[in-house]
């Protein structure tokens, strides 16, 4: 599943590092960054005056408090593609664009894969009319009994259950 995520990456990634980027003529400022006006940015004890302020934070999987789910195992969008193989069955939790992707990857690649969202709907900030339309024949099964919770995981199994 994620040999060609684990060869060696000379695209854009690469030219990304901070000492790249400064070959370039581009200021990298380490440190925490406040906007401080409409054409501010305090960065490092320094005042930047700009014309335009991209923001781009990035963002890292959440791991919900959930008991067990550290004892049990388990993958993010980080580590999913260390696997030689597509698992069995897979819970994804969240209904989030990049879970339903993710969702409806591994459905593609076989694996059974639960979809749990604790909100109403999935993709609660996209346009419904598309979000039902996009998830029409994509699964075999659509329940909608209200929002989902978990509260506990186990291996008792041997595999992880929710």
């Amino acid at each position: 599943m994620g040999a060609h995520a684990r060869r060696p990456r000379t695209d854009r990634t690469d030219r990304r590092r901070p000492d790249q980027l400064r070959a370039i003529g581009i200021d990298v400022i380490d440190g925490d960054a406040r906007l401080a006006g409409p054409h501010e940015v305090r960065v490092a004890g320094r005042t930047l005056d700009t014309r335009f302020t991209l923001l781009c934070t990035g963002s890292r999987p959440a791991i919900p408090p959930i008991d067990g789910l550290e004892r049990a195992g388990y993958l993010t969008t980080e580590t999913l593609f260390e696997l030689e193989r597509p698992p069995d069955s897979l819970a994804v939790i969240g209904g989030g664009p990049v879970a339903v992707e993710l969702a409806q990857a591994c459905r593609r690649l076989g694996v059974a894969v639960t979809l749990l969202e604790q909100g109403a709907t999935l993709l609660p900030r996209e346009e419904p009319r598309l979000v039902r339309a996009s998830c029409n024949g994509s699964s075999r099964t659509v329940s909608s009994s209200g929002p989902a919770s978990t509260s506990r995981a186990s291996t008792a199994t041997g595999r992880a259950s929710a």
